[in-house]
């Protein structure tokens, strides 16, 4: 397909994101007492679609006692600045809102690695600098763990310790 730039680079995300990550092929016993009721093939845990500028780069499970379940969960903003008239635009994700039966109880920030949290990170790799004509941008705003509201900018990866409970 030949196309320009503009409309060209959201159909090459799309299919460069599909190709890498296949969907995940699942086998179970028909034999099974316990029959699902839901069908595999549309079954998501997303209540909606994310942005199309955004996409779920880790959701793994850390802990589970009795009904609540913690997860390591980093989204991630996968267009660069000035790349897309549309799609290069920061953009917000509410995680409150995010998942189908599942209710959000905690969120907390964490640096991209999901060891540290993210607010003990600021201040650990300053330095002096002399005689520098660098400006520096201003870092993520800290997310509000009670709107639980993630601005994402362009290129940008955030991690997250999510606590899940059914609805």
């Amino acid at each position: 397909m030949l196309t320009n730039c503009d409309a060209g680079l959201p159909l090459f995300r799309e299919y460069a994101l599909k190709s890498v990550w296949l969907p995940i092929i699942a086998f179970r016993n028909e034999d099974d007492e316990k029959k699902f009721e839901f069908d595999y093939s549309t079954w998501s845990i997303l209540k909606s679609k994310l942005p199309t500028q955004v996409n779920i780069l880790t959701m793994e499970p850390l802990t589970q006692n009795k009904d609540v379940v913690s997860v390591l969960f980093r989204l991630e903003h996968y267009y660069g600045e000035n790349e897309n008239a549309k799609l290069s635009a920061s953009v917000n994700v509410n995680l409150r809102t995010l998942f189908s039966g599942k209710r959000v109880l905690e969120a907390k920030e964490m640096s991209l690695g999901g060891n540290l949290m993210k607010n003990e990170t600021f201040g650990r790799l300053k330095w002096n600098e002399r005689e520098s004509n660098v400006t520096h941008e201003k870092e993520s705003e800290l997310f509000d763990e009670v709107r639980m509201i993630v601005h994402l900018k362009p290129m940008e990866i955030r991690t997250f310790v999510l606590k899940l409970s059914n609805n």
